[in-house]
């Protein structure tokens, strides 16, 4: 288990201080887990669109945990008690989960993008990590999805049974 650290404080957002490394393990301790549980890697944006709307914050309260996924929520966190030991980029992280994911024969989905995005994506990803199971790619419409239609996603991402997906 990772070792039990506390959220630094960033302009309203609860970061872990997790090294890239730790934050591999804490993900990997999650799928094991296997209880739904979801992750944020936020960036300045993500701190200004929380600032606006404060529904984000109930998010950010039932997320796993947060990292840091841009430099200026770093060096903020220089002026804190506690500082954050680096960046997380969510779209290096990516590539790490899906290596670990292809080790560990984790099942993975990948929801969102542009139509045929997710699909060329699963199959650029499972060229560069052999044994990577893409069990389903999805791109909804860009736009708000009816009660019907979010019960119809729901039920087609279910039935493939990832161990993690990724929301774009």
């Amino acid at each position: 288990m990772t070792t039990a650290l506390a959220p630094v404080q960033v302009l309203g957002l609860p970061l872990m201080p997790y090294t890239y490394a730790q934050t591999l393990a804490r993900i990997d301790e999650l799928v094991q887990a296997r209880v739904p549980s979801y992750f944020i890697t936020a960036n300045l944006n993500y701190a200004m669109c929380c600032d606006a709307d404060p529904r984000l914050h109930t998010v950010n309260a039932h997320a796993a945990f947060l990292v840091a996924d841009g430099m200026p929520l770093v060096w903020w966190s220089r002026w804190c008690a506690q500082r954050l030991p680096e960046r997380i980029a969510g779209s290096d992280l990516l590539f790490s989960i899906c290596e670990q994911a292809a080790q560990k024969g984790y099942r993975v989905f990948l929801l969102g993008a542009a139509p045929g995005v997710a699909e060329a994506a699963g199959k650029a990803l499972q060229a560069r990590y052999p044994g990577l199971l893409i069990v389903g790619t999805e791109c909804p419409p860009f736009r708000a999805l009816s009660a019907d239609e979010i019960r119809e996603q729901q039920e087609r991402v279910r039935a493939t049974k990832p161990d993690i997906l990724f929301a774009a």
